[in-house]
Parts: structure tokens; C-alpha cells; sequence
């Protein structure tokens, strides 16, 4: 420490003594107030007049070439300065950028010295030259983006980078500063002490990073601000605290400051107790910390795994503390756990190692019993698993010294990782023993079980992702659909420079890097590191199309069927899985003792050509590991590897085609003869027609004095309506649609009753008497939009605002004027039959009088295309969509909307019965009738697929759903879908495979602007299924028709 002190005040006192040196602060100054006045004047001071011309006159500046390219005819032009400084910049802006551009300068000059490179480096003239070129050159790349507008980086993880005007000179700074900095630490300022050439390496690799920077940038090497800003927290946590990925930036930092504080609590507490109190806060961590803002807390399953956890971690900690157990013995006994631990989960698989099928698979899950037995045998394995491990190590730390920094982090990685990866903690624990069994180690154990973890972490990301190379080589060279002229000098480079493919290969799997496959051939490029999420944000998206609905409906159920899938289930890992005609890409983020969090993408179900070559082979894939039961898995080395087989409620599609049924006579007699007793059902199931009243055309007396309208003013026996007639009182305050005054007619003469009303202004109140009537009316109601008074304030002669409409009854209803005679709605035949079937259990009052007028006038509108001429299979498609022709009563239908909308529900249900009746034959009795309509209205939604009615109702879980189609081959098709458990296949992808093509995607579309819907990178690949991973990617980037966000899961129920 007191060295460090030491060293800590001479690097102080040298750059208080460097800085006191006016010229250079004074050479900052001046760099910096440049730039902030070329700023300045470049977007504040407005350009000449030329820029204000008409648009049709601008052809001089600017043309527009092909695929969207802004060519200039003259750069020396005010356009073009105009184009390359943005201008209204903002003033705190250019101050941070003149800052930015005078600091990077200013070191710039110093770090370019000859007296230094020279005499205290011992560079010779020659490399000085070569330095000083590239290293000003460096900085010019870096300060233009501060200058002008920004240019698109090769590194780009999103559309739009915030902060890509800093990308450059943020890399530079950093590189700039540490060379500055090791000359004043290693005294080379303003002395001629020469540096030791055992110490001249770290300089002169700084130096050479900095004259190759510009490079970096090109290659796209360096990941963005915002990337960098996320991936390096997450690789520490990973790396050494043993954490998994996380979902959220906000989850990775609190995690980041949580682990902070049990490394700081570790490190000073007793080393008595340090042991058990570490085991146990590791052990609660790797639970869901975060369960409180999910909601998950609220689930038994969450207390089970903190109480597990708890219970699990604190007695083999006390047993190791007060138990002298030998090491050998604690071996042996983790090395029998390490065999039960394997052959419990490779059961749990259909093939061994994707290869041979499990002979036990099918004994495992042929019931729902021994699925339930498998399932808690599993979970008790991984708990019995993570406690011999914590066991193990306790025992075997208990004498072992971890005062220093690095061994108190080693140690809480080691037993967090227990339970928050146990397979991982597992396999390094055994490859410990190995090492530590066959060469005597002088390594710390926490240290050596730090290097085998990473080490083992290296080889399994590193194998993947050569799996990937290799198949996508083969594929490039033995398919001839995927073959180019290139192809053999691709492949010959690629086995020339083999050995740097795979060091490359392993060396960027353990830090995160994905490779970039060129256009997803095999040109195997390096890109930036990247977070495990990939994607800078995934939150819940879908589409407006029904086929978003599907995936909303099957969400639930197959988040339940993942939390019972296994109890263990590794971060960044993709599950495919495929149900009837869906498609859900799964991506596992998040992971830890007893939760799992996924983001789940499901794909269009309008395949195209690329897609459906895709699904056929993972359809093949499936039949083979699940229904063929082959004993040897000839897709070994595909990317996707057959997992297991369950049942999930979602809908069965079933697709008919009706031409010869719906076209014939018999099926449009049916229609016709459906349709009046399904108009009986719903019209005696609407309540609001209980008190309406029906008003036909040709039986309107003539009126004098009193309104024509289809209302009734009898039983208003001698009573008095008392209305207040306000100064803005007018025709058009009271006329509503759909309302009662809707009817109301004048005539326009003095005599007209709205007139005499109204000519009436010698007192604000009108009294009006109405003769009594003559027979007895049924109940009239009165509907309107505005507020509606009380009886009794009508018998009390209370004046009434304008805003009010008195009633004389309690009860509400319709009037409606049917255009038609009595005698024509009488003349239908009426299905006497179906309507007392329906009354005698009927609990509510039914108008048999309205109920048979509204049938036979909504029957003969549609007469002409149910019995007329217009009878054919085209109408009924177009009348089943809404479209009727409704003839005569047109207007009287567009002003009640209520019986437009009960005339298409009955006209459906009529095609509906007459479909099934033709196909499996017609009812018996009344009865059986009355019960396959009820069955109908109750579980079924008769409509559109196009209607958003349709996919609300799939998103309801409907248990039936049907619709009626017409192509234009003139083909008639249904679309029926059905409510049930249905098989459900699952696979694991190679996450390299993915993480690879969503590299090159992104490189593809953001940088290169390659949109083409026909480009060689979406084309099937039968092997790597590039087209199916590149719908499920991101929006803008991919296009799938649902995305989930991030849901959590309980991985022990």
C-alpha cells in the first residue's frame, strides 16, 4: 500500500509539474477554440439565398442515383457544406465536441515528440517517420466525425447509434491517455532518462493499436458505445462472478452493485464464519432477486427454490466446519454424483449425444405419471447435485487462505455458481479433481477452480461454434443449390488458414464475439462483442394480423410447458418448437436456481417458398426422432437436435373446400329455410325487442297536429307534457340517429305540430294536450341519447329542459317502421315450431308479435338472394361477409344497426347449419335442431378472418371458430378451428448458428443497406435454416409476426 501511495504522488507531482508549462495548455486552448468557432460558423450562420429555391429547381445540387445514393455535381458548392455540417447544433454540443477535439490534440502533439520516441524509446528516424504518419493520421480519422456529420460505422447494433459521433475519438482518448500517462509514470517527460527495453513493450503495443485504430474502425471490430457500455459489466459478471446474461440494462446493474457488496462483506468478515455466510448469500442471489417486480413472488415455486437454496448451502457448510470428512472420500462421492447427474438428464433426451436413440425415452414419457415421477426425480438430483458440490468445496477451503482481493471474488464466483449453473459447476469441479489427482498444484483452489471453469466454458462455446463452421463449409461445398464458382477458392482458403480458424474460433467464443459469416457464406469474418440479448432492446411486439392471435393464445401454455420441461435450463440457449402449422423461435437470457427468462418469436404463417423447404426439414427432423423411432439420428450434425415431444391447448386448423356444396340447390334451399329459424332464435334472445313495438308502412293513419313518426302517443290518457323550449331548441338538437325522433317526419306547413310548438313564444312553457286513446297500446318506450326524466316529474307539471325528453313508462324498447305491409310480412311462413321450442324454458319476457314481424321483414329483404334470381353460391359468400343486398329496406337497415347486425349473425348461422346438415346430415326433430344452434351461439364464433372480432376471439380461446372464403379460382373453402391438445415437438438450435446469421444480418441491412427480399443470405439453407432465424430476428431486421418480450419462469414445478 505504501508503495502504491508512493507512486500514486509521483504520478501527481509530475503532471502538476508538466501542466504548469503554459505553451501546452495554451496549444489545448487553442485547438479547442478552432473547432468551437468553425462550429459555430458552419451551423449558425445562414447559408446564401441559394438554399431557399423551389424544389423543381434544385436538379443543380443534388441527383438522385439508384438505390437512394445523394451524388453531388460540385462539392465546392453552399449545398454541399451544408449536407456535411449539420447545422443548429446544439451549444452545449459544440463546447463538449471543442473540448473532445482540443484534449485529443493536445496529447496528440505530446505523445508525437521526437526528443521522446527517440532518445527515450530508442526509436530510429525511420520509425519515428512511420509512427508520426499513422498516428496523425489516427486522429484526423477520429476528430472528422466531431466535425462533420456523422458517417455510418461498420459496427452499428442498432439503426440509429445515440452516441456514434463519440465512437471514434472514445477508442482514441482512451489509447491516447495511457500512453500519456505511462510517460509520466515511467518519468519520460521533460528528462533524457531512457526507459529499459524490458519496459518498452507496453508502450510501443499502444503505440501500434493506435496507428492501426483506423483499421479497427473499418473492420468493425470495436462494438459501439451503448454495446460496450452493456457487454462489459455482463462479461465481469459472468466471468467472475458467475452470474448469467440479463434481460435488462437496469437488472445488470443492480446485480452488478449487489454482487459488489457481498464481495466487500466477504472480504471483512470473520473467517470463521466466512465460509457459511458466503455459501448462503451466494445461494439466495442465484434465486430471482428481481421476483418482487416480476410478480413472481406470488408463486409456492419461488419460496420452494429460496428455501432449497437456503437450507441447501447452509448445512453442508456447517457439516464441513464440524466434520473432519478427508478429501479423497468427498471425491469419490462427487464423482458418483457426477454419473447419477448424467444419466438422469441424457435420459431426458430422445437421442444420446444426437446420435443413438434412448431406448428408456419412450418409457419416460408414454404417461403422465411417469412424467410427474421423472420430473421430481430430476429436481431432487439437481438439488442433492448443488449441495455435494457446496459440500466439496467447503471442505476443501476451510484451511485456505482468502484475505486477498482476488481470492475473496474467486470464492464467491465459486459457490454462487453452484446453484446458479450447476451442470457448469459440476463439470469443474470433477475437472479439478482430475488435475489436482494427477499434478500437484501450487495455485490457490479457488484459483484453479476459476481457470477450469473458464477453461471448460472456452471449449464448449468453442466446439459449437466450429460445428457451425464445419457444416456450413460441407454444405457450401456438396449442395449444389448452395454452390457458387467460387466455391473452391473459398474452400481452399479456408483450409489454408484452417489453424487460425480455429484458435480464432475459440478465442472469441469465450468473450461473447460472435463470427460474421460474409452474406452467410463461408468467409468467416470477426465482429464486435456483443451482450448475450444481442438485440438492444426486445419488448412485447406484434403484428395487426391474425395470425399474431395464435401466438398471444399459445403463450401462456407453453411457458408452462417449458417450466416443467427440465430443471435446468442453460442461458443463451434457442428452442424451436412446432405445433399443427406454427412456428416459436425461443431464446433463454436468463437463468438461475429455480427461474428461467426467455423472449419467444413466433413466425408468419403465410409460408413462402424458402420457408416451407425450411419447415419440411424440420417436419422431417421431428417424424424421425418421434414417429419413425429410427435407432440412429441421421440429422446428427444439423443445427437443430430433437429434444422431446408434449401436448399443448391451441387450435387445430382445418382447411375444407366447398365447391359442389355450397353451390348446390339443396345446400341453397337449406340457407333459405335456416335462415327464418335462426332469425326466431336470436331475435328471441334480444332483450332490448321484449318492449319494442312495430309500426308497418301501409297501416299509418293520417295525423293532424301530432308528429309522424313510428311512435304512439295513446295511453298518455289526458295527460299533460310539460316541456321547456330553450333558445337554441331546434330541429337538429333533438333528430339522433337511432333514436325515437329518428322517425319523425313534417311536413313543413303551419299546421305541423314541430311548428306550432315552436310558433307558440308567449311563455317558455307549452302545454300540450293529447287526446285520449281509443284501444289499448302495448307499452311504448322511449329511446334517446339524452337524459331521460322521471315519471313523476311529468305528473307534477314541472317544466323539463330542453335537454330532456319525457317518457309516461318505466320500461325501455324500440319502435320500428318496417317497410312492408302486414300483409306481406304475414304472408312468410313462420317456423311456429322453433319459437315455442325456444319460449317454453325462455327466463325473459319475448314479444311474439315483434319477433314474428322483425322474421318475415329481415326474410323478405333477402327473398331476391335466398329464392329470387340472385340465388347462388356467389351471393351467399358475399352476404356471409357482411355485403347483403338488402333491396327495398336498405335505408331502413342503415338506420338500425342492431338488426343488421342480428340479420348477418342469423345468416351466418344459417350457412353454418345448412353446411353441416349437407355434409353429416340433417336433425331429427325440433330439438335436436334448437341444440345444435344453441351449440353454435355458445361455443362457437361464426365470421371473418379478417375481422378483428376473429382474433380477439382466438386470443379468448374459443373452444370452435369458423369462416367461409372465395378465392379467385372460384374455389368455395372453409376454415374451421378447433380448441384441444395437440402434439408439440421442441429442438435445440446451435446458438452459434443464430448469434452468426444475426451478425451477418445486421451487417448486411444497417451498414450495407442490402434490403433485397431476394438476396442470397435469406435463401433456404437446409442445414443452418438461415431463413427461419432471420424472420425471427428483431424488428427492423426480421419480421416476425409476434415477440413475446422477456417472460419469466418457474424451472421446479
Amino acid at each position: 500500500k505504501q508503495w502504491y501511495q508512493r507512486r500514486v504522488r509521483a504520478i501527481i507531482c509530475n503532471i502538476v509539474n508538466y501542466y504548469s508549462d503554459l505553451p501546452i495548455l495554451l496549444l489545448s486552448g487553442i485547438f479547442g477554440a478552432v473547432l468551437f468557432i468553425l462550429l459555430s460558423l458552419l451551423t449558425t450562420i445562414p447559408l446564401p439565398n441559394t438554399m431557399t429555391v423551389s424544389e423543381e429547381s434544385t436538379t443543380y445540387r443534388f441527383s438522385l442515383e439508384e438505390e437512394d445514393e445523394l451524388k453531388p455535381h460540385n462539392i465546392f458548392t453552399w449545398e454541399y457544406i451544408d449536407f456535411l455540417f449539420p447545422r443548429n447544433t446544439h451549444f452545449a454540443l459544440r463546447i463538449l465536441k471543442s473540448f473532445l477535439y482540443g484534449i485529443t490534440f493536445t496529447i496528440g502533439c505530446e505523445i508525437t515528440r521526437k526528443d521522446y520516441i527517440c532518445s527515450v524509446l530508442m526509436f530510429s528516424d525511420a520509425s519515428y517517420i512511420f509512427l508520426y504518419i499513422f498516428t496523425w493520421f489516427c486522429l484526423l480519422v477520429t476528430m472528422f466525425p466531431l466535425v462533420s456529420n456523422v458517417p455510418a460505422e461498420v459496427a452499428s447494433w442498432r439503426g440509429v447509434e445515440p452516441y456514434s459521433q463519440y465512437y471514434r475519438v472514445f477508442y482514441t482518448l482512451i489509447l491516447t491517455v495511457a500512453i500519456f500517462i505511462l510517460l509520466v509514470i515511467e518519468g519520460g517527460v521533460g528528462t533524457d532518462q531512457i526507459i529499459p527495453v524490458a519496459e518498452q513493450q507496453t508502450p510501443t503495443i499502444l503505440y501500434s493499436l493506435l496507428c492501426i485504430l483506423p483499421l479497427l474502425f473499418f473492420a468493425g471490430l470495436l462494438p459501439p458505445l451503448e454495446c460496450l457500455a452493456t457487454w462489459l459489466p455482463e462479461t465481469w459478471l459472468i466471468l467472475f462472478c458467475a452470474t448469467s446474461p440479463f434481460t435488462s440494462f437496469i437488472q445488470m446493474l443492480v446485480e452488478f452493485l449487489v454482487t459488489c457488496g457481498q464481495i466487500a462483506v466477504t472480504h471483512n468478515i470473520s473467517t470463521s464464519v466466512k465460509l457459511p455466510v458466503t455459501a448462503v448469500i451466494s445461494a439466495l442471489l442465484s434465486c430471482d432477486i428481481f421476483a418482487f417486480k416480476s410478480g413472481v413472488y406470488k408463486s409456492w415455486s419461488f419460496w420452494v427454490a429460496v428455501f432449497t437454496a437456503f437450507m441447501g448451502s447452509l448445512l453442508p457448510s456447517l457439516v464441513a466446519i464440524f466434520t473432519d470428512v478427508q478429501d479423497s472420500t468427498l471425491s469419490y462421492i462427487l464423482l458418483g454424483v457426477v454419473v447419477v447427474w448424467y444419466l438422469v438428464n441424457s435420459l431426458q433426451s430422445v437421442f444420446f449425444f444426437n446420435i443413438l436413440r434412448n431406448p428408456l425415452f419412450d418409457v419416460i414419457h408414454g404417461s403422465h405419471v411417469n412424467k410427474r415421477r421423472f420430473r421430481l426425480l430430476t429436481i431432487t438430483v439437481r438439488v442433492i447435485t448443488a449441495a455435494s458440490i457446496c459440500l466439496y468445496y467447503t471442505c476443501l477451503l476451510r484451511d485456505t487462505d482468502t484475505t486477498h482481493w482476488l481470492h475473496t471474488v474467486l470464492l464467491c464466483r465459486l459457490l454462487r455458481e453452484i446453484w446458479q449453473d450447476t451442470p457448469s459447476s459440476l463439470s469443474a469441479s470433477v475437472l479439478f479433481v482430475i488435475v489436482d489427482n494427477i499434478h500437484e498444484n501450487t495455485w490457490p483452489p479457488v484459483v484453479t477452480v476459476w481457470v477450469c471453469s473458464v477453461v471448460l466454458r472456452f471449449l464448449g462455446k468453442g466446439l459449437t461454434r466450429l460445428h457451425f463452421c464445419c457444416k456450413l463449409q460441407l454444405d457450401f461445398l456438396l449442395l449444389k443449390k448452395l454452390r457458387r464458382r467460387d466455391a473452391p477458392l473459398i474452400t481452399a482458403f479456408n483450409v489454408l488458414f484452417l489453424p487460425v480458424i480455429v484458435v480464432v474460433a475459440f478465442a472469441t467464443a469465450a468473450l461473447g464475439i460472435p463470427l460474421l459469416p460474409l452474406f452467410t457464406l463461408p468467409v468467416l469474418l470477426i465482429s464486435f462483442p456483443r451482450p448475450c440479448r444481442f438485440w438492444p432492446g426486445a419488448p412485447q411486439q406484434y403484428s395487426a394480423a391474425s395470425d399474431a392471435a395464435f401466438y398471444k393464445q399459445i403463450l401462456p401454455n407453453y411457458l408452462e410447458m417449458m417450466s416443467k420441461r427440465s430443471p435446468q435450463i442453460s442461458p443463451d440457449t434457442f428452442y424451436i418448437s412446432r405445433v399443427e402449422n406454427l412456428l416459436l423461435i425461443g431464446h433463454v437470457i436468463e437463468t438461475g436456481f429455480g427461474y428461467a427468462s426467455l423472449v419467444l418469436k413466433g413466425l408468419e404463417l403465410q409460408e413462402t417458398s424458402c420457408h416451407t423447404e425450411e419447415v419440411n426439414i424440420i417436419q422431417d427432423i421431428f417424424e424421425e426422432a418421434f414417429v419413425n423411432t429410427h435407432y440412429f439420428n441421421s440429422y446428427s450434425s444439423h443445427m437443430l437436435a430433437p429434444l422431446r415431444k408434449d401436448t399443448l391447448l391451441t387450435y387445430s386448423d382445418a382447411s375444407n373446400v366447398l365447391t359442389g356444396v355450397l353451390d348446390s340447390p339443396t345446400c341453397l334451399a337449406r340457407i333459405a329455410l335456416n335462415l327464418q329459424r335462426c332469425l326466431v332464435h336470436v331475435l328471441s334472445s334480444s332483450l332490448h325487442l321484449a318492449h319494442s313495438t312495430l309500426e308497418y308502412v301501409a297501416e299509418q293513419p293520417p295525423a293532424t297536429g301530432i308528429p309522424k313518426s313510428g311512435f304512439d302517443f295513446t295511453g298518455l290518457k289526458g295527460k299533460v307534457v310539460t316541456t321547456t323550449v330553450g333558445e337554441e331548441f331546434s330541429k337538429s338538437h333533438v333528430q339522433k340517429e337511432n333514436s325515437f325522433l329518428d322517425d319523425l317526419s313534417f311536413d313543413g306547413s303551419e299546421d305541423s305540430w314541430f311548428e306550432h310548438v315552436i310558433s307558440n313564444k308567449s311563455s317558455r312553457e307549452q302545454r300540450v294536450s293529447l287526446p285520449e286513446p281509443e284501444t289499448e297500446v302495448p307499452e311504448i318506450v322511449v329511446v334517446s341519447e339524452v337524459e331521460s326524466v322521471k315519471p313523476s316529474e311529468v305528473e307534477s307539471g314541472k317544466p323539463v329542459s330542453a335537454g330532456k325528453v319525457t317518457t309516461v313508462k318505466e320500461q325501455f324498447g324500440r319502435v320500428y317502421r318496417v317497410p312492408f305491409s302486414k300483409t306481406e310480412v304475414q304472408a312468410v311462413s313462420f317456423p311456429g315450431d322453433v319459437y315455442q321450442a325456444i319460449t317454453k324454458d325462455s327466463q325473459h319476457g319475448i314479444n311474439e308479435n315483434v319477433v314474428r314481424g322483425l322474421t318475415g321483414a329481415l326474410y323478405l329483404i333477402l327473398k331476391d338472394t335466398l329464392t329470387g334470381i340472385n340465388k347462388s353460391a356467389n351471393q351467399v359468400t358475399k352476404s356471409y361477409s357482411g355485403n347483403l343486398s338488402f333491396g327495398k329496406g336498405k335505408d331502413w337497415m342503415e338506420l338500425n344497426g342492431d338488426l343488421k347486425e342480428i340479420l348477418i349473425t342469423a345468416y351466418r348461422l344459417a350457412v353454418k347449419l345448412s353446411i353441416d346438415e349437407i355434409v353429416l346430415g340433417e336433425a331429427e326433430s325440433t330439438d335436436e335442431f334448437i341444440e345444435n344452434l344453441t351449440e353454435l351461439l355458445n361455443n362457437w364464433y361464426i365470421g371473418l378472418e379478417t375481422d378483428l372480432e376473429w382474433a380477439r376471439k382466438i386470443e379468448q380461446s374459443t373452444k370452435h371458430m369458423f369462416s367461409l372464403g372465395f378465392n379467385k379460382e372460384g374455389i368455395y373453402s372453409s376454415r374451421t378451428l378447433t380448441l384441444s391438445q395437440l402434439p408439440v415437438f421442441t429442438g435445440r438450435l446451435n446458438s452459434e448458428s443464430v448469434r452468426s446469421t444475426w451478425s451477418a444480418l445486421s451487417f448486411e441491412l444497417l451498414y450495407l443497406t442490402n434490403d433485397d427480399e431476394e438476396r442470397y443470405s435469406i435463401q433456404a439453407h437446409p442445414s443452418t435454416l438461415r431463413n427461419i432465424v432471420t424472420q425471427a430476428a428483431d424488428l427492423p431486421l426480421g419480421y416476425p409476426v409476434f415477440s413475446s418480450g422477456p417472460c419469466r419462469i418457474s424451472t421446479l414445478k
